[in-house]
């Protein structure tokens, strides 16, 4: 019974198999953001007059760490979104159709996204009466194309934590084009490629406060289509499943709890715990 009471809520998916755990993963990326940053984050302005936040301590450090469920939420979008690629490739099924894979983008972003838009324009607009009409009107155009960033190099006034969408966005544009790289049928290659772009994409945009675009997380990305690969090549780094429960714990304790604000050694290895956690879960 409590099963198929779960069943229910289960969200249909139709290019891949429906992996349940990544929606646990997904509960830990959100659970990161709203517990850890943003929660923690209004407790620290309501109660401690932002003094943990620029103690530059352990509770600043933790507080800032809670957004890596963003780039978490990355790596799972580079996982998903390469999954029917390789599979194509690696498992020869069907071919990716790159016209419903743009349509099923479209619709299933824009309308929820276009809502959420309008309605917090009205607010702003008419109820909370911050911005005028035609002040806020050019940067709801950019908004609803995914453009704010590229145009205003800043966060919309509109939906602030819109910009990791804008990001996704690029990315389903690009994914395609990154897909190609499958085609290296030298699996050892290929992987290293793979390999190459996340460490140099890692150092070189380690440490600089921007507003993000596709290229400044494409680490994360690539993680994400080199656990694709080694999924659908059915290559598990992990024999014994004691040693990837053992690696996947010691993962996740990295991810949550390692330092990697202004640290680069932490911060690779904080993009090593992610790809692992990730991988001994679907292990």
């Amino acid at each position: 019974m409590p099963s198929l009471f779960f069943h229910r809520f289960r969200r249909i998916t139709y290019s891949t198999a429906y992996l349940p755990e990544i929606d646990g993963l997904r509960f830990l990326a959100i659970f990161c953001v709203v517990l850890i940053m943003h929660i923690s984050h209004y407790m620290d302005t309501k109660f401690f007059n932002h003094s943990l936040e620029r103690s530059g301590g352990f509770w600043s450090d933790f507080i800032y760490e809670g957004g890596n469920g963003v780039p978490l939420f990355f790596v799972l979008s580079g996982f998903l979104l390469s999954m029917p690629f390789a599979r194509s490739v690696f498992l020869q099924d069907k071919k990716v159709s790159l016209r419903n894979y743009f349509i099923r983008r479209l619709m299933r972003l824009e309308p929820p996204y276009i809502i959420a838009l309008l309605l917090l324009f009205a607010g702003h607009v008419w109820i909370v009466k911050q911005y005028t009409f035609t002040a806020l009107l050019p940067h709801l155009l950019a908004s609803v194309f995914y453009l704010h960033g590229w145009i205003y190099h800043s966060f919309s006034p509109i939906l602030p934590v819109a910009w990791s969408l804008e990001v996704e966005v690029q990315f389903y544009i690009l994914a395609p084009l990154f897909c190609m790289i499958f085609r290296i049928r030298q699996h050892l290659i290929r992987r290293m490629m793979m390999l190459v772009i996340i460490l140099v994409s890692a150092v070189y945009w380690f440490d600089i406060w921007t507003l993000g675009h596709v290229f400044m997380y494409l680490h994360y990305f690539f993680c994400g289509l080199l656990l694709a690969d080694l999924y659908c090549s059915q290559v598990q780094l992990f024999k014994k499943e004691w040693w990837s429960w053992w690696v996947g714990m010691v993962a996740l304790t990295g991810f949550l709890m390692m330092p990697s604000i202004h640290h680069l050694a932490g911060y690779l290895l904080k993009v090593v715990c992610m790809f692992l956690l990730v991988h001994t879960v679907l292990s």
